[in-house]
């Protein structure tokens, strides 16, 4: 009897350690992640990272799993959506996949709105078909993201994003400058907990700058190109639209 609870004991131990070490980093974890699938042309270091975050939402240790859980896949359908040989239909089932992990949390907080707004947007150019419902979807999310906490820059992120590809004869391109300028204003992180996400500043940019180029605002382009570079170095895609300033 004594063997048996000191093999059970063992097991919740290693069990509680897993659930709580595996946080430690976790969103630089996905990004390395998520960049290394693209040097080894392979989703191995992503699918590995999503094989232990699917073991800590089985444990229930964390109450952040379910939300860097669906984070990883979304990272891992981008993948198939913009690899050398890109796979539609796996882009599609996984980002599914996340939208599904999200849609089944109970009392969602505003992070884990704002990133199903996230995953619906990015699902838009996966099946555009589906855009009109799809759009409806990503709106709800990002309203009730900010309701719950208008501080978001995520939320905001998302926000100046989904009326950035809106077409403009759909009403689009009318509020994505003050979204973007909104979330820079804002702090990385909305919730006071080690496991909360601090993700996106860098998109912000990449988005902002992207939209005064469209727009031929060349002088605003540049300035806030030069801010985001100063602030990431080694974002090589918001490097990237230096090219067209």
């Amino acid at each position: 009897m004594k063997l048996i609870l000191s093999i059970f004991f063992s097991f919740f131990l290693t069990i509680t350690a897993f659930s709580q070490s595996s946080f430690d980093g976790i969103e630089d974890k996905i990004y390395q992640a998520f960049g290394q699938c693209f040097m080894q042309s392979d989703d191995d270091p992503l699918m590995q990272v999503i094989s232990e975050l699917e073991t800590a939402v089985e444990s229930e240790e964390n109450p952040w799993a379910k939300y860097w859980l669906a984070n990883a896949k979304i990272d891992l359908s981008l993948y198939y959506m913009k690899s050398s040989e890109s796979d539609n239909e796996a882009a599609s089932q996984t980002m599914d996949e996340a939208i599904n992990i999200l849609e089944e949390i109970k009392d969602k907080n505003t992070e884990e709105y704002a990133l199903l707004a996230r995953a619906l947007g990015i699902n838009i150019s996966i099946n555009p078909s589906k855009a009109m419902n799809l759009s409806a979807k990503v709106n709800t999310n990002i309203k009730k993201s900010l309701k719950l906490n208008d501080n978001n820059l995520r939320a905001y992120l998302q926000s100046g994003s989904s009326d950035f590809y809106t077409p403009e004869e759909y009403g689009g391109g009318k509020i994505a400058e003050s979204q973007f300028l909104k979330a820079l204003s804002l702090p990385d992180k909305t919730i006071d907990e080690a496991a909360a996400p601090t993700w996106g500043r860098d998109e912000v940019y990449y988005m902002l700058v992207s939209f005064y180029l469209r727009e031929e605002n060349y002088d605003q382009a540049k300035i806030f190109l030069n801010k985001g570079l100063k602030e990431f170095p080694e974002n090589q895609r918001l490097a990237s639209l230096s090219s067209k300033i």
